[in-house]
C-alpha cells in the first residue's frame, strides 16, 4: 500500500515537471533556440581559429625563429672563439711562467755552483797567501841579515885604514900585512893567498880581510 503510495507520488512530480517544461518552452523556447544557435556559431569559429593561423602571422613567427637562432649561432660561435683565444692565451702565459722558472733555477745552480767554486779555491788562496807571506818574511829576513852585513861591511871598512901593508913578505902570490884594532888594542898579522895569475877575486880578499879584523 505505501509503495503505490510512492509510485503515484513519483509520477505525479515528474507530471508537474513536464507541465514547468512546457509552459517555460511556450513562454522562452525560441529565444533558447537563438541562444543555442549562438553558442554553437562561437564554438565553431573558436575551433577554427584553434585549428587555423594566418599565413602573415606564420611567416613572421618564422623569421623571428630563424632570427633568433641566428642570434644563438652567432653567440655560440663568438663564445666559441673567445674560449680558443682564452685557451691560447692561457698557455703562453703558462709557457712564459715555466721559461721564468728554468731561467729562476738556472740563475740558482751557478750562484750555487759558483759558491762551491768559491769555497774550493779558498784554501787554495789560503796556501798561497801563506806561501806569499813567508817568501815576504824572507825576504824581509834576508833584508836584515844583508842589512847588519851591511853595517857590519862598513864598520870593517872604516877598520881597513888601520892595515900596514907588508910588501913582499909572502911573495908575488901573497899579501901579507898587519891590522890595527885599536878598541881591541890589538894588531893582527894576515897572508891572503892570491892564488896563481892571482885568481883570488879582490872580494875574496875583502872578505878574508874582514874575516881577519871580525875575529
Amino acid at each position: 500500500m505505501a509503495t503505490s503510495t510512492e509510485a503515484h507520488q513519483e509520477r505525479q512530480r515528474w507530471s508537474d515537471l513536464e507541465n514547468e517544461m512546457n509552459d517555460f518552452l511556450v513562454q522562452h523556447g525560441k529565444r533558447c533556440d537563438d541562444d543555442a544557435f549562438a553558442t554553437r556559431r562561437s564554438i565553431s569559429i573558436l575551433d577554427a581559429l584553434a585549428t587555423s593561423v594566418p599565413d602573415g602571422l606564420l611567416s613572421s613567427s618564422g623569421a623571428i625563429s630563424r632570427s633568433l637562432y641566428e642570434s644563438i649561432r652567432i653567440e655560440e660561435d663568438a663564445l666559441r672563439s673567445e674560449s680558443s683565444d682564452l685557451a691560447s692565451k692561457s698557455a703562453i702565459v703558462r709557457r712564459l711562467e715555466d721559461e721564468v722558472e728554468a731561467v729562476r733555477r738556472s740563475i740558482s745552480e751557478v750562484v750555487s755552483r759558483r759558491r762551491e767554486l768559491i769555497e774550493v779555491d779558498i784554501p787554495h788562496h789560503e796556501s798561497l797567501v801563506s806561501c806569499g807571506t813567508s817568501e815576504i818574511d824572507e825576504v824581509v829576513s834576508r833584508h836584515v841579515r844583508d842589512n847588519s852585513k851591511i853595517a857590519k861591511e862598513l864598520c870593517l871598512h872604516a877598520l881597513l885604514t888601520n892595515v900596514k901593508w907588508i910588501y913582499g913578505g909572502g911573495g908575488e902570490n901573497a899579501l901579507v900585512g898587519e891590522v890595527s884594532i885599536p878598541e881591541k888594542a890589538v894588531h893582527r898579522r894576515f897572508v891572503i893567498d892570491r892564488g896563481d895569475g892571482g885568481s883570488v877575486s879582490e872580494y875574496e880578499i875583502a872578505e878574508r880581510l874582514w874575516e881577519t879584523i871580525g875575529g
